[in-house]
C-alpha cells in the first residue's frame, strides 16, 4: 500500500513538472512551437519520458487545459468567493470583474496561454468542449453570487439571467480590452457597472 501510494506520488509529481514546463514552453515559443521535444529539452531529459505520460501534444494540451481550470477553480472561484463576510466577499467578486486578468494569471496559466487556448476551439472539438464546461461553471459561480447579493440587499432584484449575462459580457469585453492595452484605467467602468449593480 505504502509502495504504491509512493508511486503515486512521484507520478503526479512528475506529471506536474511537466506541465509546468509545458506551460512555460507555450509562452516562450507559442503553442505551435511547444512541442513534445522542446518540453524535453527545457527538462534535460528525453523525448520518451514526456511521453511515457502523454502520448501525443494533444494529450498534453488537455492536461494543462483541466489543470489550469482546476487551479482558477481552487485558489480563486472557491477560495476568494467563499469569505464569510459577505462585504469581504463582495469586494472580491468586484475584484474579479475589474481585475479579469487575475482570474487567468495563476502559476501554471497566463493570459497568453488561455487566448492560445481559445483559438484552438475552433479546430479542436475537444478542447472547444472543454472550454464550454469551463464557461459554464464560471456563469454558475457569477450568477450564484448575483443571488447571495440580492438575497442580501447589497444588489439590486432583478432577473438573476439577464444581469450575469450583463455581467460576463462586461468581464469578457474588459479581459481583451486589458490583455491589448494593460495601463488601461478602469475606475470609470467600475462606476458605472457598480452603479448599475446597486439596489
Amino acid at each position: 500500500m505504502h509502495s504504491m501510494s509512493a508511486r503515486s506520488d512521484i507520478r503526479n509529481q512528475r506529471e506536474s513538472e511537466i506541465l509546468s514546463h509545458f506551460a512555460a514552453a507555450i509562452s516562450e515559443l507559442g503553442l505551435e512551437g511547444a512541442s513534445i521535444a522542446k518540453v524535453a529539452a527545457r527538462m534535460d531529459c528525453p523525448p520518451s519520458l514526456i511521453m511515457h505520460y502523454y502520448k501525443t501534444k494533444d494529450d498534453l494540451i488537455e492536461a494543462l487545459f483541466r489543470a489550469m481550470v482546476e487551479e482558477i477553480k481552487e485558489q480563486v472561484l472557491e477560495k476568494d468567493l467563499r469569505l464569510p463576510s459577505p462585504g469581504k466577499r463582495f469586494k472580491s467578486f468586484q475584484d474579479l470583474l475589474f481585475n479579469p486578468m487575475r482570474l487567468w494569471d495563476q502559476k501554471l496559466g497566463n493570459p497568453s496561454i488561455w487566448f492560445q487556448f481559445l483559438a484552438m476551439t475552433s479546430r479542436n472539438d475537444r478542447i472547444h468542449s472543454l472550454f464550454l464546461d469551463y464557461l459554464e461553471f464560471y456563469r454558475s459561480v457569477v450568477r450564484q453570487q448575483l443571488e447571495d447579493f440580492m438575497q442580501l440587499g447589497m444588489v439590486r432584484k432583478t432577473d438573476p439571467e439577464a444581469l450575469t449575462d450583463l455581467v460576463i459580457c462586461f468581464a469578457d469585453g474588459l479581459t481583451h480590452r486589458l490583455f491589448l492595452k494593460p495601463e488601461i484605467s478602469v475606475t470609470r467602468l467600475r462606476k458605472e457597472l457598480l452603479g448599475i449593480l446597486k439596489p
